[in-house]
């Protein structure tokens, strides 16, 4: 019964007649929750603090293509990813969306270190860039972080290291300015796919990577 009340409360109005749901966010404080969609629109729920609490779509910001990916890093401020390419930022609270920067690649993960003030995206050209709201004083430098040798479709932020990961089955550990730190290489195991999802834990000093059928940290 909660899952058939989770469906409608993600079913909204919507322009094309079919679509696909890339990313989902909550909210720093947990009462709302961000949906991007492959119909070009993010819509924003307030689902409030408790269950029974009434479900409203708070929010609705329509693109110019394709929402591939999304992340709610800090409050009023949801990040997310273009077919076309570009890395935008939604605010809540203006009910306005601004470019942060643009690429000509699609945009396959985006990801944040531990603090929200800086993220990271992931392209199909193997592109990872880097951005940061505030560098909290340490001086890395924003833009093309490096270039992965596939799409880095699990891509994530440690406390020392940018891990990425993809279609090769290799994981590759970055230091802070891209240079190789450490490869773990699966490519020969007859048992692994591709990597698809990445994630950090809350104090970054652990990594977990995903696949078709299994996670490892």
């Amino acid at each position: 019964m909660q899952l058939r009340h989770v469906r409608t409360l993600l079913t909204p109005q919507y322009g094309r007649k079919s679509y696909m749901v890339k990313g989902m966010a909550f909210s720093p404080d947990s009462t709302k929750i961000a949906i991007g969609q492959t119909d070009n629109i993010i819509y924003v729920y307030k689902i409030g603090e408790e269950w029974g609490d009434k479900k409203v779509i708070c929010n609705k910001f329509i693109q110019t293509s394709a929402v591939t990916c999304l992340l709610w890093p800090a409050e009023n401020i949801i990040v997310f990813g273009l077919a076309e390419g570009k890395v935008r930022l939604a605010n809540t609270k203006t009910n306005k969306s601004s470019t942060i920067y643009g690429t000509d690649s699609f945009v396959v993960s985006l990801t944040s270190n531990v603090s929200g003030k800086g993220i990271l995206s992931g392209h199909a050209d193997g592109t990872i860039v880097r951005y940061f709201f505030d560098d909290e004083g340490s001086g890395e430098s924003q833009g093309k972080l490096v270039t992965h040798p596939c799409p880095p479709y699990a891509l994530t932020w440690a406390s020392s290291s940018v891990v990425a990961a993809g279609c090769d089955k290799k994981i590759i550990a970055y230091g802070k300015e891209g240079h190789i730190i450490q490869t773990f290489d699966y490519s020969r195991d007859p048992l692994e796919k591709e990597f698809t999802t990445a994630v950090t834990s809350p104090g970054g000093q652990s990594v977990v990577i995903g696949s078709y059928d299994r996670y490892g940290a």
